[in-house]
């Protein structure tokens, strides 16, 4: 593949603040690779960032893609419980899958995602992927909740110095 056509297939398409909308660093007028189209905001990626923007604010138009993903990942884990999530698509030839957004750890290889999340890694992990196929692009995200499977074992060694002392 062509590597201007690979570059092509990485964008949904683009979009220009409306004049007169300065959004943060971002001035009116400048264009900006739209990501994901999520309700009333898209995901953007400008200067090396992502970002979500309020469509009202933008100038957009993204095209409609013939794929999609028809897995659907779990969306809990313990830690030092390998999460593991096969991704399919409405395809049935080459795609190519890449992780936009992951926690740390977190590996792609083919479609298949693996990671092992540890306690650093509680609470909440936003997952991005994107496939690309026959040059378009489509993507999911999903957030994932890391737990421990027993949270109170921190307090565990006050509680039971406190039922010790009240037996004494």
């Amino acid at each position: 593949m062509d590597i201007s056509v690979k570059l092509r297939a990485l964008i949904l398409s683009y979009l220009k603040i409306k004049d007169g909308n300065d959004i943060g660093s971002v001035p009116s007028d400048s264009r900006i690779v739209v990501l994901q189209e999520i309700g009333d905001s898209v995901l953007t990626w400008f200067d090396g960032k992502l970002s979500r923007l309020n469509k009202s604010d933008v100038d957009l138009d993204i095209p409609v893609s013939d794929y999609e993903f028809t897995s659907t990942p779990s969306t809990q884990v313990m830690i030092e419980e390998i999460f593991s999530y096969s991704i399919t698509v409405n395809y049935v030839g080459g795609v190519e899958y890449t992780l936009v957004k992951a926690p740390s750890g977190m590996v792609i290889n083919r479609n298949e995602i693996t990671w092992m999340p540890s306690d650093s890694d509680i609470g909440q992990s936003t997952v991005i992927i994107r496939a690309i196929i026959d040059d378009q692009v489509i993507l999911q995200s999903f957030t994932i909740d890391i737990s421990a499977p027993f949270s109170l074992c921190n307090n565990l060694s006050d509680i039971n110095t406190k039922f010790i002392r009240q037996k004494s």
